[in-house]
């Protein structure tokens, strides 16, 4: 290498120096400038909420035109009904209040406003405070809907009656629960058939299924090359039903009892702790139906099932349950209940 192949060589290596520093400090730049950028967005955001973010709440009223409720926490830090701690609260639905609640950003902010009557703000629609362990409650008004906007609500703080924000409708949709929505309903078993051990019906007719199992191993394979076996066989349950020492297998109405009384599933709480009128109403005083269903569970331990049917429910589409020695009166489709009251009414051969 010559002289002047030297000196190009050293201003190349010197030009990807130079280079090298000015992407350094061009990509540090663009870091510093998203940073900034980020920073300020975050800034503007929290500018924009109208209620703190760090507070947190320990009990919850809440007034939604129809019904009042409150709940609090307890020493466990669960959310529990304040007028029955007993109840099976699904604290989730508070949780999301909550959630909704904490840095509430609004649509919209209306500063000055003439009169809460404009906004249905005189009468509110909905009310709920929140309270934390120590300090100052929060209480807010949600009025009339916006107009041409059925996602929107007037809303305004407690203590600050000329400043009227519009919310979106996930407050008042979360407001707009009962009690008996946010319940934590009973998780009836999926049963497979092999678990069953019997099914029995009592209604006008009576009847008494018994499962027998057969386990039979399909025969392996062969293989395609040497007719040899290629591998063990699986093994194949067989269920089989009889009733009064008849089988009755085969039989279509036994086929559906069962396959209903395998997914049974509620859909809703109707009355929780019914008086004895309401449980005369709800048809149990002579119900339309009683099963008890014994099987195994996963651990093979024999568990039973008992469904008691009452009368059609007002919707037209639904029956009156209860589970066990559960007093609550439970509502459950009674497209699911088919087969049940059928052979119910006239046992296998209706």
């Amino acid at each position: 290498m010559n002289k002047q192949q030297k000196s190009m060589l050293k201003t190349l290596v010197l030009i990807l120096a130079v280079l090298a520093i000015l992407l350094g400090a061009v990509s540090a730049l663009k870091r510093s400038k998203a940073k900034s950028k980020a920073e300020a967005e975050a800034a503007a955001s929290a500018e924009n909420t109208v209620t703190d973010t760090s507070v947190k709440y320990t009990a919850l009223t809440y007034s939604n035109g129809t019904a009042t409720l409150s709940f609090a926490l307890n020493e466990d830090g669960a959310w529990y009904w304040a007028d029955d701690p007993e109840f099976p609260l699904n604290e989730n639905d508070i949780i999301k209040i909550i959630n909704t609640i904490t840095g509430l950003k609004p649509q919209q902010t209306i500063t000055g406003a003439d009169a809460l009557e404009d906004y249905g703000l005189d009468a509110p629609s909905m009310t709920l405070t929140a309270a934390p362990a120590q300090g100052d409650s929060l209480t807010l008004y949600l009025g009339n809907q916006v107009t041409g906007d059925s996602g929107s609500y007037y809303m305004y703080i407690d203590g600050d009656e000329t400043t009227v924000y519009v919310v979106e409708n996930t407050l008042a949709n979360e407001l707009s629960q009962g009690i008996y929505d946010m319940m934590q309903l009973p998780d009836l078993p999926v049963i497979s058939e092999e678990k069953l051990t019997s099914v029995s019906v009592q209604g006008a007719a009576e009847t008494f299924l018994t499962a027998g199992t057969q386990t039979v191993e399909a025969q392996p394979a062969a293989s395609s090359s040497s007719g040899a076996s290629s591998g063990a066989g699986s093994a194949e349950t067989t269920v089989t039903w009889s009733s009064g020492g008849t089988d009755v297998t085969g039989n279509e109405t036994v086929q559906s009892l069962i396959s209903a009384v395998r997914t049974l599933s509620i859909d809703k709480c109707v009355d929780y702790k019914p008086s004895a009128e309401a449980v005369s109403l709800c048809g149990f005083d002579a119900p339309a139906a009683a099963v008890t269903v014994i099987y195994r569970d996963d651990t093979d331990a024999e568990q039973t099932l008992t469904l008691t049917v009452g009368a059609a429910a007002s919707d037209g589409a639904s029956r009156y349950v209860r589970i066990n020695d559960d007093s609550t009166v439970y509502a459950m489709s009674a497209d699911s209940l088919s087969a049940v009251l059928t052979v119910a009414a006239g046992g296998l051969s209706a």
